[in-house]
């Protein structure tokens, strides 16, 4: 099969598309698993009984980051869902009579493309220091058990 070049640039963005929300939505499904799991431990007090502070306190500040974390990403999945109907309104508006509309979708477009980008990448930034706080908090807590 013979391919144009516009045909693999569109075959592509959809790739692209598809990867960032796959990878978006396992944030989303990580982030959730961890607030659970915790909630799940701390819920049942025979599972975890937390007497050391700074492991509390670590436990706590990686669920609040994880929070923001999800907070950001669920932004993220609107900002691109806005996005995606700007440009299907451009991609409906052909035609020189609609060329200063299209202009003005696009410009939002672009804008909206930057702010998924940010809000992607401080997601990210803050799933890594939540789970690693966690992380932290429980290696803390079951210190005494490795001795």
């Amino acid at each position: 099969l013979i391919m144009s070049e516009s045909e693999a640039f569109a075959r592509w963005q959809q790739r692209h598309l598809d990867a960032r929300t796959g990878v978006i939505n396992l944030f989303i499904t990580l982030s959730l698993a961890t607030i659970g799991f915790i909630i799940n431990a701390l819920v049942d007090n025979n599972k975890l009984q937390l007497t050391d502070d700074c492991a509390k306190y670590c436990i706590y500040w990686g669920c609040i980051f994880l929070g923001l974390c999800l907070v950001t990403l669920f932004i993220l999945t609107l900002n691109r869902l806005s996005s995606f109907r700007w440009t299907a309104q451009i991609a409906r508006n052909v035609g020189d009579e609609n060329k200063e509309l299209r202009g003005i979708l696009r410009t939002r477009v672009d804008l909206k493309d930057k702010i998924s980008l940010y809000l992607f990448n401080i997601g990210i930034i803050l799933f890594i220091i939540g789970e690693a706080i966690v992380v932290l908090g429980f290696y803390i807590h079951l210190r005494p058990l490795f001795k």
